[in-house]
């Protein structure tokens, strides 16, 4: 968002100061993108182990299939913000 601020405290003697710092939204949505992409990997890595050391019980077929749609999720999610964040010049 264009205009929009971070407030970051420092503390001084008469009390605390605060100064106001550019927020580049840009940046934090590609970021936010890598992280939720890198949590959806993680959980489908755990899917993948979890299928390959054996599935057996209801219980264990359930963890599987929840590993892997939030894995998926997050990981297009984090695709979808990585990948629609338009580039602005700085």
């Amino acid at each position: 968002m264009p205009g929009s601020a971070a407030a970051v405290s420092a503390g001084h003697r008469g009390g605390t100061r605060i100064a106001y710092l550019p927020v580049n939204s840009t940046m934090e949505k590609r970021i936010l993108g890598i992280i939720l992409s890198l949590i959806g990997v993680v959980g489908l890595i755990l899917a993948a182990v979890r299928f390959a050391n054996g599935v057996s019980g209801g219980q264990s077929i359930r963890m599987v299939f929840v590993y892997a749609i939030l894995g998926a999720i997050f990981f297009f999610s984090g695709i979808g913000l990585i990948k629609n964040t338009k580039d602005r010049p700085t």
